[in-house]
């Protein structure tokens, strides 16, 4: 995912068309900003719009955030300026950001939730729909990485509720797959036993 041409050619190896497509590629905040910017967003960026041509009308792209993305509004000068940004200056632009670790992990999950919404009506002649859903941390084998990164934000966070497990979060995004769900486009769906909406509140 860090690697543009590798992309193109998992891609072009495709011999089928998909009625969904569902972003999950990640790597956690304790990677270097290179790696988190690159896979979390870049990367996710080139492979979903390589792999439009392989959808069918009407099919659903599901982008899964986070949590650590919900502050993306008040970030908007610097979610704007990596969100268009012509793929060849990645590298250039990415080691411009003064952020590491846990700041670039919030960074490329602000990234992929505006990016989601800008997309929303990029393809509806094709009458594909975009959405977004924002878990908070989940009981994965990379938990102990956000703990370890985000310190105590991430043990606040868990304080309010427990970690998730992928079992609650899988739900949204098949629901985002399926027909019912054709009037959902352009949605930043928390999934985040309501943390999110408290940390907003205090904020």
């Amino acid at each position: 995912m860090t690697d543009l041409d590798s992309i193109e050619a998992a891609i072009d190896a495709l011999d089928l068309q998909l009625d969904a497509l569902c972003n999950f590629a990640g790597v956690p905040p304790t990677a270097d900003k290179n790696a988190v910017l690159k896979v979390n967003f870049f990367g996710l960026r080139h492979f979903t719009e390589a792999a439009i041509d392989h959808l069918v009308d009407g099919a659903s792209i599901v982008d899964v955030a986070s949590l650590a993305g919900f502050q993306w509004r008040s970030n908007m000068e610097v979610v704007k300026g990596g969100m268009v940004l012509d793929l060849s200056d990645a590298d250039k632009w990415i080691a411009a950001q003064l952020v590491d670790r846990a700041p670039s992990y919030h960074l490329s999950k602000e990234l992929v939730i505006a990016r989601t919404i800008w997309n929303c009506q990029r393809w509806k002649g094709r009458g594909i729909f975009m959405n977004c859903v924002s878990p908070d941390p989940a009981d994965t084998p990379i938990l102990g990485d956000f703990i370890k990164t985000l310190g105590k934000r991430a043990e606040d966070d868990l304080q309010i509720n427990r970690a998730a497990t992928p079992q609650e979060i899988a739900p949204m995004i098949a629901f985002m797959c399926v027909d019912v769900s054709t009037r959902m486009n352009c949605s930043d769906v928390a999934v985040d036993a309501g943390v999110s909406a408290w940390q907003q509140l205090l904020s």
